[in-house]
């Protein structure tokens, strides 16, 4: 990693990985983020080596295929994402987010199946069809779950069977990875005390190799003050007092997400995401009555703003000072509505900014607002400074990079 951003994190908070697309908040000095960073991040390659690395789990029946094997561009492009959301950010991080950004994973895994149902040898097929298939997968994936809570307990020790020496130290087979995996979290490799048995489980063996490298960890839990966060109950194992749960924060995609309210004004449709309602949206040329979404306070805006931006043709309309946004679609006929949404804030005094991939910052003039919001996809909306450039404050915090501006620029009541 090149940099460690810290101070993009919330003052002594960690965020803990609890699940594939969940995280909790634990409070504790920032000197630890890096160290519970690094641990998360390998637990992650543990939880996916088959597809980030060429090895594959040992076939303990030969006649079941692993079914994950073969490199994945969307774990790659997962890890990333985790790694920049517990506080890392590298040249290989930035450019694997923009190259999905720009590329989604959804859309080359569809063009593959459609190749592998069709093949061109013996259907006529065409490369524009595949992708009208892939841009309405991307439309309606965000309506599809993600993630699947396990239904078993994690279980380090066992009565049954010792574990064959060939898995005591090395990959697990391929019928324990499928079961390690769900597991392979800091809660419950540092929470949970293992029940005294006569053989260590396969799990207990991941949990070895990991502690060799990184030591013991104790995870303190401790009561919320905050009706509104809420944690999954975690077993008590050795505990300190350095490290407790503060909060949550939730990255599933914006319909599990059930406080972030969209008012009136451009209303999401729950049934097609990406839609928008323009006969609420235009009640009034005020920008009062737009109401943008308002991103929930347990959730990190960039986590959101990034998760929004997964969707093929997708326009955000970010207010960085609010925590509000509206969204928009790149089809034609939206191109009213946006320019009538832009309009209203350009007479409200606000300015647009749009960020290159080196964080060079640049005002868009309104004449080539619709055609740069094509381009870039995300554009920040702010109240308008004096002159004709970003100021040099608002360049100073915007070279830190434009997802860590957008996480410091947050109401200072939800902080």
């Amino acid at each position: 990693m090149q940099s460690y951003h810290s101070d993009c994190l919330r003052p002594v908070q960690c965020q803990v990985q609890v699940n594939d697309d969940k995280f909790d908040l634990y409070a504790g000095g920032s000197s630890i983020n890096p160290k519970l960073g690094y641990q998360q991040l390998f637990l992650a390659v543990m939880r996916d080596f088959p597809v980030l690395t060429n090895l594959s789990p040992y076939q303990d029946d030969r006649s079941v295929r692993p079914r994950d094997s073969g490199f994945r561009p969307e774990r790659l492009y997962r890890l990333a994402e985790i790694a920049f959301f517990l506080g890392f950010n590298s040249d290989k991080i930035s450019e694997i987010l923009r190259w999905s950004t720009e590329a989604p994973p959804y859309k080359a895994a569809t063009v593959n199946f459609l190749l592998q149902l069709q093949p061109p040898d013996r259907f006529h097929s065409s490369a524009e069809s595949r992708a009208e298939v892939a841009h309405y997968v991307g439309q309606n994936l965000s309506t599809t779950p993600i993630s699947r809570d396990s239904q078993e307990a994690p279980e380090f020790t066992t009565d049954l069977e010792m574990q064959p020496k060939k898995f005591r130290c090395n990959r697990p087979s391929n019928h324990n990875y499928l079961k390690d995996r769900n597991f392979l979290f800091l809660d419950i490799i540092f929470g949970i005390q293992p029940s005294p048995r006569s053989h260590a489980t396969s799990l207990a063996v991941q949990r070895d190799i990991f502690v060799a490298f990184f030591g013991e960890t104790n995870l303190q839990p401790a009561a919320l003050d905050s009706p509104h966060l809420s944690v999954p109950d975690i077993p008590s194992g050795q505990l300190t007092s350095d490290v407790q749960i503060g909060g949550s924060i939730n990255t599933e995609p914006i319909h599990d997400v059930r406080d972030e309210s969209p008012g009136g004004g451009f209303l999401l449709n729950p049934s097609s995401p990406l839609s928008i309602d323009p006969a609420r949206a235009l009640d009034s040329p005020e920008l009062g009555s737009y109401q943008f979404k308002t991103i929930d306070p347990r959730v990190r805006p960039s986590s959101r703003i990034a998760e929004l931006l997964r969707a093929e043709g997708t326009i955000i309309l970010y207010l960085w000072e609010s925590r509000k946004y509206i969204q928009f679609t790149t089809e034609p006929a939206e191109k009213s509505i946006f320019m009538q949404a832009s309009q209203s804030l350009a007479n409200e005094q606000h300015m647009f900014i749009g960020v290159r991939h080196d964080s060079r910052p640049f005002l868009i003039p309104a004449l080539r607002l619709y055609e740069t919001a094509l381009r870039e996809r995300l554009i920040l909306v702010g109240r308008k400074s004096t002159g004709t450039q970003v100021d040099d404050a608002l360049r100073s915090r915007l070279s830190q990079g434009l997802y860590c501006f957008i996480d410091q620029n947050t109401p200072t009541e939800i902080e």
